[in-house]
């Protein structure tokens, strides 16, 4: 009987937890932060070179959410086919699953493709971090402008990469 008890108390948090997750952040315009692959800002000053991104957190027992998040972003955009198979590779496993309001994507390669098409239809986009990404459990989730687009992405990670990664995008009115 306790057991399950603490079961039921168990499946409350998670739930709790959940719903707060997905609860909208307060934005700051002075808190956001614009992303290039070659030479991102993360929080606060510290610069991310071209070498961190193909190395960085994959590769680090620590994540630190925001720098990952930051990566991810500059990834989408970055134009040298090598580095952005490099951070694909570091970041995601092979058979990540992205869902994005164009579909579904799976593996290395879709996420390639995804990546290839955002850049030929937005040739000088960038992602902007809109607030620090927050981590709970094997979830990341961070809220993001893109041009006139804002929207939030949700990562479930397996170890230190990505899994399953969902993008929600506020498509303007």
């Amino acid at each position: 009987m306790m057991a399950s008890g603490r079961r039921k108390f168990s499946i409350s948090r998670a739930v709790f937890a959940a719903a707060e997750i997905f609860a909208a952040p307060v934005r700051n315009s002075a808190s956001m932060v614009t992303l290039t692959a070659t030479s991102v800002l993360a929080a606060g000053s510290r610069k991310v070179n071209r070498l961190d991104i193909i190395h960085g957190i994959a590769k680090n027992s620590r994540m630190d959410p925001t720098r990952f998040m930051t990566e991810i972003f500059a990834m989408w955009t970055e134009r040298n086919a090598e580095t952005r198979r490099a951070a694909i590779r570091a970041h995601f496993h092979e058979d990540i699953r992205f869902f994005d309001h164009d579909g579904e994507f799976v593996g290395h390669e879709a996420l390639e493709n995804f990546s290839d098409s955002l850049q030929a239809r937005f040739p000088d986009g960038r992602f902007s971090l809109v607030s620090p990404p927050q981590a709970l459990g094997d979830g990341i989730r961070a809220y993001w402008r893109f041009g006139p687009v804002d929207g939030m992405d949700f990562a479930v990670l397996e170890g230190d990469k990505i899994k399953r990664l969902y993008a929600f995008v506020n498509l303007p009115t």
